[in-house]
């Protein structure tokens, strides 16, 4: 059950599936007035919060053919006022309160939808709300989590015992509430049962990556039934637990990884490379992948970053005498030092916002001393730059750019404005994620029938 947030009762949405429940959130929608309740049909879910809502208003909700929608609070403030076949009764936390979702799920009145919202929640917080539905016996129970796991949880719904999803269409009510977009690109991939899962694994930042739309539009193109999602995870521990979700729910195939996980991964699964970005899982052996004991499973690693971060050199005329510049301490920083010494390029240094991991480094690769610019090639490893207000003018001159950072809803950064105003060579984020792209399909897709060179055709 698809369930869309409208920002107005006038909002027209063009090719919406006439199936979906549409809600009007009336505390937050400004064109309504109590001539409109006419147009509320049996599709529609009326709510209005705390303040807003009064008794007379609730009973105009009431007396029209929408399902309402009542915070058990408010539920508690105007008892019986909401038939039961019509009423949605709610909770919402900011934090998991388990005695209160409990009871929640235990109450005896009743109600045509129980629905709980969880602000902000850890993977084990979400398997514990799930599993105390499942306990509970209650069939329609919707469920759904803000923030970091929201375009997850709610994409995956089923999975974790509720029976709907809420996602916003045009623009958003909620600030937190996912895209519809966002969520329809990755179900409609999920239609047969033996479909694979593939995500990205990193930060928050994961459900603004490229590669979610990328990866799903291509996997919809070539009609496989496999699907690409945002794993968001603060730490390895918490990323473990998933891998252990996914892989009782799902087949499980392989990661694209990003921050902070690269080194942390590649660790745990005892890989030669100290940082990885891509990894491939296979239930068969080929010529490229190894049995990992802890997972239970044949992987197949690399570091794609590496492979674009040295084209990107090629692309931009880099000699190994130039002056190079890294900003930048993280996963990508450190990798690329050590690639630049590795590859014989004599006088690369770094600089960051972490004195103490800029040391690290500098003792690690014995990198060269920051010096006066130009420097002939700046290297932006870091997220200086997206924001508006970041300023670079303490950063020394440079001759060319690769910078890393990007946006898939905006435009160029900080310093590629700057790059464009001053005429300066570069390479951006944009153009460095598609090179990495490319390499890393590879690994995701190697050995499997539809091979690398028959995806790149059609895409």
């Amino acid at each position: 059950m698809t369930i869309l947030t409208f920002p107005s009762v006038e909002y027209a949405a063009d090719g919406i599936d006439k199936d979906f429940l549409r809600e009007y959130r009336l505390d937050l929608c400004e064109d309504w007035d109590y001539s409109t309740f006419d147009r509320f049909d049996h599709k529609c879910i009326l709510t209005s919060r705390a303040q807003a809502l009064d008794k007379n208003l609730l009973q105009r909700m009431a007396s029209c053919g929408a399902l309402v929608d009542l915070d058990l609070a408010d539920y508690r403030r105007f008892p019986n006022l909401v038939p039961s076949k019509r009423l949605i009764l709610s909770i919402h936390q900011d934090l998991l309160d388990k005695e209160a979702i409990g009871d929640f799920l235990e109450l005896t009145e009743r109600a045509f939808f129980y629905k709980i919202i969880l602000r902000e929640a850890s993977f084990s917080d979400i398997l514990w709300v799930r599993k105390r539905i499942l306990a509970s016996g209650k069939k329609r129970v919707i469920f759904n989590v803000m923030g970091r796991w929201a375009i997850f949880q709610r994409a995956l719904h089923e999975s974790f015992a509720s029976c709907g999803y809420y996602a916003a269409i045009g623009p958003k009510v909620v600030k937190e509430q996912p895209d519809h977009a966002a969520i329809t690109d990755i179900r409609r991939n999920l239609a047969r049962k033996d479909a694979l899962v593939y995500g990205i694994l990193g930060g928050k930042q994961v459900n603004e990556s490229l590669s979610l739309s990328k990866y799903n539009d291509l996997f919809w193109q070539k009609q496989i039934a496999a699907a690409f999602l945002p794993f968001p995870t603060n730490d390895l521990d918490e990323f473990l637990v998933l891998i252990s979700f996914l892989k009782q729910q799902f087949r499980l195939a392989g990661l694209a990884v990003t921050s902070p996980h690269k080194q942390a991964l590649a660790q745990y699964l005892n890989c030669e490379m100290d940082s990885i970005n891509t990894v491939q899982f296979r239930d068969n052996h080929h010529s490229r992948n190894r049995y990992n004991n802890r997972l239970g499973t044949y992987v197949y690693e690399e570091n794609t970053d590496l492979v674009a971060f040295r084209q990107s050199l090629d692309l931009l005329g880099i000699e190994h005498n130039d002056r190079i510049l890294i900003y930048g301490t993280g996963d990508c920083g450190d990798a690329f030092a050590g690639d630049l010494i590795t590859q014989g390029y004599r006088k690369p240094s770094i600089m960051g916002r972490n004195p103490a991991k800029v040391s690290k480094l500098n003792q690690r690769y014995a990198l060269t001393p920051l010096e006066e610019g130009p420097y002939d090639l700046f290297i932006n490893a870091s997220f200086l730059g997206l924001d508006p207000l970041d300023k670079i003018e303490h950063l020394p001159g440079f001759l060319k750019i690769l910078d890393l950072p990007y946006h898939r809803h905006s435009g160029p950064t900080g310093i590629i404005k700057h790059a464009i105003s001053e005429s300066i060579p570069y390479i951006d984020g944009h153009e460095f994620w598609r090179l990495q792209y490319e390499a890393q399909k590879d690994c995701l897709f190697f050995s499997d029938e539809l091979s690398q060179s028959s995806m790149k055709k059609n895409i």
